[in-house]
């Protein structure tokens, strides 16, 4: 075994020692270790930034989500702080690294004294997470992780290290990825939430990365005849695995994607691919033409070339329906200018599938979006650059979570929510957006790191429209609560005056007077100083005295106090000024001589004037057919009432059409349980539906609407899932053009 032991100091790190343990390694062993870390952090830099990319995405849904604004206010507080700081705590994460390479070695066998504290709110959880993380790590990348223990034991002289000893292990660097976090001082799910991240983009990407350091320190006499060999079952396939080299910057390849002209295997697209051969030998179409083959990375340089007039035939099939097509397109293009005599240049079989696989991909979700869309019209920019992303990664169909495919949703999502639909709230800075990604999808080589790049500019723009329709959401919320308020304060300062009118019941234009001018006044007493306010005891007392149950003192003062009041509901002080005198039965004398109004024409002018209130309903909202408030709730109608009532706000709900399929899916913003109302808005923050809780609960009873339940499938995984079951022997196509 060639490898140089370390001349240890007396007292050896681990033993109780917390000293600067690098200084006890000898230069070999020291180059080795700084080596292996200059590796470690080039290979961290591109999974590092997916991960807080895809931490920013994960905190968008849940604001989205959250039960309360509080939390909502929380989450994209989180999220802003880790768009402006992400530089700094990418730096921090790598310090946080290069701490415990220096520290290698303090750790093995180290007892040190053990002590009982108290865990802080959420720390037990952490370590369970942490623990479960490491122990998923270590049974998917045993093999490796022996080699690689081994090796560092050897060259530090010390036995294997494993766990948080071994600075490349999965718990070390998820400690280290937390402890670049303390000074943040996040709730513990949010810090859940970001280890969670942490080891989707990190942790389970780790092999390339350990199989570089074991070449490294194997061809450095590490142990280099070192192997570690699993136990062959059968089925398993024997072919001989040559380890992928981590290369700085670049995202970790999909585990589990094979080659481009690779056979098929148990993943979504191995069996996609088999689904695609299937369908061809059934239907008797034409197999890849026999021809010069271009290799992979020569289709990539003629898709980059041609990407213009490709996009141009993809956009125009998508609108036709004829995304299938695409194939023979892009053959005519590729022998466009070949001589006659010429063989005509053709696609490998991987690349023949890869073709037509994303032709059906794009022909699916071109079918489950409104025909002349900008959804519609952004699937055609895009068909290209996502079937060189395919060619080049395809782990864009084995990943849930790859950059490219959540680009697509994303913007696909964005489109139908913020630009199609009608109304006048539409966004063209997102349209110029859409437009700009795409352009630039087209122009540079596909890469995950592109699209994670694209992703979160997109990301960006739509956490402003969120904003933005949070704040439109929360005028429409103040706005019906304003509402309620006002007809409460209108119903008790109805009720106020007609008991005063069984006293001393009024006749003609006063009554008429006190019912739409005088009564408003209270009512907006009512909502701005109260009931028990001096204000309103003042305005009340004036009532009494119009009404001639109280005696007048000063009737001047009452004047100006009714010619006020009636300014304050609107009216023009000419107006004001008439109409208090005619309640008071007094005329100015000092006023220039006019024709004074007849009652005619003061009961008109009264009929024309806006009552108070009546300006916030210039719109009227979408509603379905009223229901009858008179007819009882049935026994399934009364528990969906029950059910409504239970609901937090921010409950999603879908409205049907007359086939049952959702015809638009709005948000319950607000309810009340006093007036019984409820106001619906659309993701834009807009109106939506607005009716009576009973009225909802009728029309949830008979099929009309219904709580949308579950989160929303994305375009691109819904196609995905539509392409197996409709692509099997015997199925019946689902998919249709809306």
């Amino acid at each position: 075994m060639d490898v140089e032991q370390g001349r240890r100091q007396p007292s050896a790190p681990g033993l109780g020692e917390q000293s600067h343990v690098q200084g006890a390694w000898s230069p070999r062993a020291r180059r080795l270790i700084e080596e292996a870390h200059a590796l470690c952090d080039s290979w961290l830099e591109a999974p590092l930034r997916a991960c807080l990319l895809d931490a920013e995405h994960k905190l968008l849904a849940q604001a989205e989500q959250a039960r309360n604004h509080l939390d909502q206010q929380l989450f994209m507080s989180v999220r802003q702080r880790l768009q402006s700081q992400r530089e700094t705590l990418e730096r921090r994460v790598l310090a946080e690294v290069a701490v415990r390479f220096e520290r290698i070695g303090s750790m093995a066998g180290g007892t040190g004294s053990a002590t009982l504290s108290l865990l802080e709110e959420g720390e037990h959880d952490e370590r369970i997470a942490l623990e479960q993380s490491g122990t998923r790590s270590e049974a998917r990348h045993a093999p490796l992780l022996f080699e690689l223990s081994y090796r560092f034991g050897a060259l530090t002289s010390l036995p294997p290290m494993e766990g948080e000893a071994l600075p490349l292990g999965a718990q070390a660097l998820a400690h280290a990825f937390l402890d670049a976090l303390r000074d943040w001082e996040l709730p513990s799910r949010h810090r859940l939430l970001l280890l969670d991240c942490f080891e989707h983009m990190v942790v389970r990407h780790l092999a390339p990365l350990y199989e570089t350091v074991n070449q490294h320190l194997a061809g450095e006499g590490i142990l280099p005849y070192l192997h570690a060999y699993r136990v062959a079952r059968p089925g398993d396939d024997r072919r001989l695995r040559v380890p992928t080299a981590a290369t700085p910057g670049v995202l970790p390849p999909t585990q589990g994607a094979s080659s481009t002209s690779g056979g098929s295997d148990d993943s979504v697209l191995g069996m996609l691919r088999e689904l695609v051969a299937l369908q061809r030998r059934t239907a008797a179409k034409p197999g890849p033409m026999a021809g010069l083959v271009l290799g992979d990375e020569q289709l990539q340089q003629v898709l980059a070339a041609l990407h213009e007039p490709l996009t141009r035939a993809a956009q125009r099939l998508v609108a036709e329906g004829q995304a299938l097509r695409l194939r023979e397109q892009l053959l005519a293009l590729l022998n466009a200018n070949s001589q006659a005599s010429a063989s005509p240049v053709a696609l490998s079989a991987g690349q023949d599938e890869m073709v037509q696989l994303v032709a059906l991909l794009f022909e699916q979700m071109a079918g489950a979006v409104q025909r002349d869309s900008h959804a519609q019209r952004l699937l055609g920019d895009w068909e290209i650059p996502l079937l060189r992303m395919a060619l080049a990664d395809q782990g864009l169909f084995e990943q849930r979570e790859h950059p490219a495919r959540r680009l697509l949703a994303a913007m696909t999502e964005a489109a139908s929510d913020w630009l199609d639909g009608g109304g006048h709230d539409a966004d063209p800075a997102l349209a110029e957006k859409l437009s700009q990604l795409a352009e630039y999808a087209q122009r540079e080589p596909p890469s995950a790191a592109l699209y994670a790049h694209l992703l979160a500019d997109i990301e960006h723009h739509l956490a402003l429209l969120s904003r933005k329709a949070q704040a439109a959401e929360k005028r429409q919320v103040e706005a019906m609560q304003g509402r309620e308020r006002l007809e409460h304060a209108r119903r008790r300062a109805a009720e106020l005056m007609a008991e005063r009118f069984q006293q001393a019941p009024p006749r003609g234009l006063v009554r008429t007077l006190l019912e739409r001018a005088w009564s408003d006044v209270l009512a907006l007493t009512l909502l701005r100083n109260g009931e028990d306010s001096e204000t309103f005891a003042t305005r009340l007392r004036i009532t009494d005295q119009l009404l001639g149950l109280v005696a007048i003192d000063d009737r001047a003062a009452v004047q100006s106090e009714v010619q006020t009041g009636l300014q304050q509901i609107g009216m023009q002080e000419e107006e004001a000024s008439q109409v208090a005198q005619r309640l008071l039965g007094t005329v100015d004398a000092t006023a220039a001589p006019e024709e004074p109004l007849s009652t005619t024409g003061m009961a008109l002018r009264l009929k024309q004037h806006r009552r108070l209130g009546e300006s916030q309903a210039t719109e009227t909202p979408p509603s379905l057919a009223p229901a009858s408030t008179e007819e009882a709730l049935g026994e399934e109608e009364r528990r969906a009432h029950a059910r409504l009532l239970s609901l937090p706000f921010g409950t999603w709900f879908d409205f049907l059409d007359e086939a049952g399929k959702p015809a638009t899916t709005e948000k319950l913003a607000w309810y009340s349980t006093v007036s019984g109302r409820c106001l619906f808005v659309t993701r834009r923050g807009a109106r939506g539906h607005e009716m009576a809780l009973e009225q909802l609960a009728r029309h949830i009873a008979r099929g009309r609407v219904r709580e949308a339940t579950g989160e929303r499938e994305n375009l691109f995984d819904r196609a995905v899932r539509a392409l197996l079951e409709n692509m099997r022997p015997g199925a019946t196509p689902s998919g249709e053009r809306s």
